[in-house]
């Protein structure tokens, strides 16, 4: 918490008791919460003399910029009380329990993991321990039948951090080397008050100095820098490592989607129609929704009944929020979930977005949703038992889908949710006459140079198509699938009567 302001409790400076009628000094102050978004309802209290008083606030002031370790408590109010010093390894302990079973999948916790083990090493508080457990860790880096016996106790400590570190379900009792080679590696962990600006320099030039762009984003932006944000979001820091610490540059080449992985409009309905089979029609409208409206999928699983509005006669989304996934100790009601802005690229695309709505998608949703489209704050999509959607479910029904779908189609197959904002994106740029610079305000992107830079590829491979409007291009390709296939007004829609009769739910 940060002081917002401080202040005698009255203009008179003393203030008359209501009970006995004795005069006493008041101090009264303000605070913001670390992230300086929300105010701290105002505290105050009671001093016999003015002295008191006048001390009392010069102690608010020295809890502000943390002087002689002076600093708010959970409540508000100043304190000197010593705030016990956590390692490197114990923090990341603490980070690896909260999010292995709940946010990541087997092979993004062996990559953080395998990360994690590397941040220990080069942590330490001595160098030439560092490069001796460096080596170690390499040595115990092949397949485990093949590895040497620890000798040392630097080689027993590699040993304890590759195979039982951070793992919930590692065995509590092991050998007395190994819990030699533990103990050493606790001694020897860096505090957290340690991790200077020269620190987090080296940490950073470790794994990104000389990797591809792909690799050293992997290590740096998507293992650790999470685990630092996670550092201060739980207040076990003071302030941000990361401040000071450059961004790695943005590799254009690499990020530009590839325009024979994007699948067109017949082939976003044959995705959205396996989906709603699958899983009901709610999650075919999420699939057509979000490549038409070109969504990242948080945004898609934030999307609401009121975040639909209409103006001159034509409905709109309007694209303001996303999910987040947020740390629940940090959390106001403990949950692993937000809403937050959407992305924003040095945050200076303004929010909200308007999104323009294809004719024959708004058939689909004036057919599940009614008179009740743009007028409650409804959740559009929600999990199996009615709660938030989670993202790494809709990733698996995703994948399975896209398995089914493109089974005979090496092109398009494995291609990730992200690729239905590239949809989006291209299905703009598609129709004649587009207007960039309205394609950039939809997409929410930050310049137009950057826009058409990243989508480069996917416009050159647009001038063989000719089409005569955004919707004409949707129904287009709605006109050529198969003819058995009946036509009507919400298209190969599944109809909610339909999927629960199936299930044999009541209708």
């Amino acid at each position: 918490m940060k002081l917002l302001q401080a202040w005698p409790g009255h203009k008179g400076e003393k203030v008359r008791s209501k009970t006995d009628g004795v005069f006493y000094y008041q101090a009264r102050w303000r605070l913001l919460t670390d992230d300086g978004m929300k105010v701290v309802e105002r505290k105050k209290t009671t001093f016999s003399t003015r002295a008191k008083r006048d001390e009392y606030l010069k102690r608010l002031d020295r809890a502000e910029w943390g002087v002689e370790k002076w600093r708010f408590d959970e409540h508000g109010f100043p304190t000197q009380a010593p705030v016990v010093a956590e390692t490197v390894l114990s923090a990341l302990g603490g980070y690896m329990d909260s999010r292995w079973t709940t946010e990541w999948q087997s092979s993004q916790r062996n990559r953080v993991h395998g990360q994690a083990i590397s941040l220990v090493a080069i942590t330490l508080t001595r160098s030439k321990d560092r490069d001796a457990l460096l080596v170690a860790l390499e040595q115990q880096r092949v397949d485990r039948g093949g590895r040497r016996e620890p000798v040392t106790v630097v080689e027993w400590a590699a040993r304890w951090l590759r195979d039982y570190s951070f793992y919930p379900k590692a065995p509590t009792t092991v050998s007395e080397a190994l819990t030699s080679g533990k103990r050493w590696v606790e001694q020897n962990s860096m505090h957290l008050s340690s991790l200077d600006v020269d620190t987090m320099t080296r940490l950073r030039k470790f794994f990104t100095e000389g990797k591809p762009y792909a690799t050293a984003r992997s290590y740096w932006s998507s293992s650790l820098v999470p685990f630092f944000n996670w550092l201060l979001d739980t207040r076990k820091v003071p302030h941000s490592l990361l401040a000071g610490q450059p961004k790695l540059p943005r590799d254009q080449e690499g990020e530009r989607p590839d325009p024979r992985r994007i699948p067109d409009p017949r082939q976003l309905r044959e995705i959205a129609a396996t989906m709603g089979e699958s899983h009901g029609p709610a999650w075919e409208t999420f699939v057509l929704l979000t490549g038409y409206c070109a969504l990242r999928i948080s945004e898609a699983l934030d999307v609401r009944l009121d975040s639909f509005e209409k103006r001159s006669g034509r409905w709109w989304l309007n694209v303001a929020t996303q999910e987040h996934r947020a740390v629940a100790a940090c959390s106001d009601t403990g949950a692993t979930k937000e809403r937050m802005r959407t992305k924003s690229t040095r945050r200076r695309t303004p929010a909200p977005r308007l999104v323009p709505i294809p004719n024959q998608l708004l058939e689909r949703l004036e057919a599940h949703y009614g008179s009740r489209l743009g007028t409650t704050d409804v959740r559009f999509f929600v999990g199996p038992r009615g709660g938030v959607a989670n993202a790494s479910t809709v990733r698996e029904w995703w994948n399975c889908a896209i398995a089914e779908v493109f089974a005979d189609n090496p092109r398009l197959a494995g291609i990730k949710p992200h690729s239905l904002r590239h949809a989006g994106m291209t299905y703009w740029f598609a129709a004649p006459n587009a207007d960039q610079k309205k394609i950039q305000l939809w997409g929410g992107w930050t310049s137009l140079t950057q826009m058409l830079d990243t989508y480069r590829g996917v416009i050159d491979s647009l001038e063989e198509v000719s089409l005569d409007g955004l919707d004409d291009f949707v129904e287009q390709f709605a006109a050529t699938a198969d003819a058995d296939q009946p036509s009507n007004a919400t298209g190969n829609l599944v109809q909610m009567s339909e999927w629960t009769r199936r299930r044999g739910r009541a209708v």
